[in-house]
């Protein structure tokens, strides 16, 4: 089982998200809601369409996700999952 401490909250593109590990070069990043997952996949869906129509024309683009970080958690939110 794997343990994740979520400190803080912001925007992925359309969807509200809780991240942790934010100074490592992957952090986690969930919605914060499960009712959300579907705009969290849009938001996605949308940032992937992007990226390949700036590939199409800059071929060497090299994206970086649109993650904002508006804040951090009075309290960490810490969240087990099966590997």
């Amino acid at each position: 089982m794997r343990t994740v401490i979520y400190t803080h909250k912001g925007w992925f593109l359309l969807c509200p998200i809780y991240l942790g590990d934010i100074d490592s070069d992957a952090p986690e990043v969930i919605p914060r809601d499960w009712m959300l997952g579907i705009l969290f996949a849009i938001s996605e869906f949308l940032f992937a369409c992007y990226v390949g129509a700036v590939e199409l024309i800059k071929p060497d683009f090299e994206p970086m996700f649109p993650m904002v970080i508006t804040g951090q958690l009075k309290e960490p939110l810490t969240l087990s999952f099966f590997p």
